[in-house]
């Protein structure tokens, strides 16, 4: 008798409609992973309103993948990342996007963090960071947490269109790092 087992996972795109107006309005594409939503947004907030009101707080999450990880569009242009995550063929692969419209010439917070126990009794790492950054009108951008070197990095790109790739899907590729004030 032979018997075969496994999982397989995989990425959906959702689309959603939405009322969008490039001359007062950006856009974000948020990664997070399935594992532990570690990045949030606060629209319309400071650092100074994050420090004084902590329900603002991001609680950590971990859990078990998920066998499907919806990916919600509002119709930012893809990138070769978000393909990537379109992509998905591995139910270890737990990485998915969200998109979302921010008023433009208002700051938003962004909290970006990572938490885990799984290395053995009594052990845990855990890295948090946030900042807070002005989206300009009718701009796309991408938002990711990440670490590098035992540090917490929040990767805030502006999205500029991509005319010259030989995958017809990637319409837009990063531009400019942009720079976030560090919250205390």
């Amino acid at each position: 008798m032979i018997v075969l087992s496994g999982c397989s996972a995989k990425a959906v795109l959702v689309k959603n409609s939405v009322d969008y107006d490039p001359k007062t309005d950006a856009r974000i594409r948020i990664y997070n992973s399935a594992a532990q939503k570690g990045t949030k947004i606060f629209k319309g907030k400071t650092c100074q309103d994050y420090s004084d009101n902590k329900v603002y707080a991001n609680r950590f999450y971990n859990g078990l993948p998920r066998k499907t990880l919806k990916n919600t569009t509002i119709g930012i242009p893809l990138t070769a990342t978000s393909i990537e995550r379109l992509n998905r063929s591995s139910y270890n692969d737990v990485i998915y996007f969200s998109e979302e419209i921010l008023t433009a010439n208002t700051p938003v917070v962004i909290n970006g963090n990572h938490f885990t126990t799984g290395y053995g009794p009594g052990y845990y790492e855990s890295c948090q960071i946030v900042g807070e950054f002005t989206p300009e009108a009718g701009k796309d951008y991408e938002l990711r947490y990440g670490e590098t070197n035992n540090h917490c990095r929040l990767y805030i790109y502006e999205l500029i269109p991509e005319t010259s790739n030989e995958d017809s899907r990637i319409q837009a590729k990063y531009g400019k790092d942009i720079p976030y004030k560090k919250c205390n």
